[in-house]
């Protein structure tokens, strides 16, 4: 097992969060930028004021081009927003803007970047990881817009400028 970090997240009330390094974890360079938007736009909901939504898409559009990009930014919206219509807790996440928190992964964080790796690459169905993150509740809608964002990556070959 590789090192951890214990850490208190911005949405979590009082408990420390074991945090592992994202270099341990299987997931590819366009994932760990997924990972990167998705905590942006998880920032956005929990401190609005920030408006870290446009750091979210500018980090995509920066990274895939313009179009691609914006796309992709939506469909990471998409997916969180289909998780947290039906989550009934928090989302535990790194500060995006934080070089050091930037090398570490949530659970909660690991287990959306997890699905996606899974539906990008087609072969175990990421439903245990949408269960999870659902907390129980209907996947369905988190599932589609995954595989909607799956597809934009891979229509610009998942490649990073």
């Amino acid at each position: 097992m590789g090192q951890t970090y214990e850490r208190r997240s911005p949405n979590a009330n009082s408990a420390a969060i074991k945090c592992e390094r994202i270099e341990n974890l299987p997931f590819d360079q366009t994932e760990i930028v997924v990972l990167e938007i998705v905590r942006w736009f998880i920032l956005a909901f929990h401190v609005p004021e920030r408006c870290a939504w446009m750091s979210a898409f500018q980090r995509s559009e920066v990274t895939f081009g313009k179009v691609e990009g914006a796309l992709i930014a939506k469909s990471a919206l998409d997916a969180v927003n289909a998780m947290r219509r039906v989550r009934r807790a928090g989302f535990n996440y790194c500060e995006p803007s934080s070089a050091e928190c930037k090398v570490f992964i949530t659970p909660d964080e690991s287990c959306f970047i997890s699905a996606l790796h899974h539906a990008r690459r087609g072969g175990r169905a990421p439903q245990s990881e949408a269960f999870q993150l659902c907390q129980g509740q209907d996947t369905s809608h988190f599932l589609n817009c995954l595989q909607i964002l799956a597809g934009a990556i891979g229509r610009v070959g998942g490649t990073l400028h």
